[in-house]
């Protein structure tokens, strides 16, 4: 079984994640993703598409603020 890290930016990274989900030999380790922004209008905390998908699968995540 593979193992992979997996990077990328929230918007397409979703869909690629699923994707890789569905493969028998690969084991996705961890995500590292955006960290969380605020949004102010409302004052809440807003989740990227990818750490909300991470969240559903259980998988371990790790935020960063930038590269």
């Amino acid at each position: 079984m593979k193992k992979v890290w997996f990077f990328w930016t929230p918007y397409l990274a979703r869909r690629v994640l699923e994707d890789l989900l569905k493969g028998q030999d690969i084991q996705v380790s961890f995500v590292v993703t955006w960290a969380d922004k605020h949004v102010w209008r409302w004052m809440e905390i807003k989740f990227n598409p990818v750490k909300e998908f991470a969240l559903e699968k259980d998988l371990p995540i790790y935020q960063i603020e930038k590269i």
